[in-house]
């Protein structure tokens, strides 16, 4: 089994602010099978303008007092020390 460097947060975010799937869908305009397929534990096939339409999605339904949810906040990277010096990770 490999090992994902991408980890995708969507279900921990949606969590974090009471997000419904059902919410959620009709935020986007979707179907709730549609949101189910991206609540995986992998991140899914999804161009710039899907992500940027879920973003604004997740910031319209997010609890009040809560700070924007940000890209960063759905896509975390996860590497083994070996990984970040084969990747060069905080070099400039």
């Amino acid at each position: 089994m490999q090992k994902a460097v991408i980890n995708w947060k969507l279900i921990e975010v949606m969590q974090a602010h009471g997000i419904s799937p059902t919410d959620l869908a009709t935020e986007m305009k979707t179907s709730r099978n549609a949101i189910s397929k991206m609540r995986k534990n992998y991140m899914p096939r999804m161009d710039g303008e899907k992500l940027n339409n879920l973003l604004i999605a997740l910031n319209a339904l997010r609890r009040p007092g809560k700070k924007p949810i940000k890209v960063t906040d759905l896509i975390v990277e996860s590497y083994t020390l070996d990984e970040m010096e084969r990747a060069k990770v905080g070099e400039s």
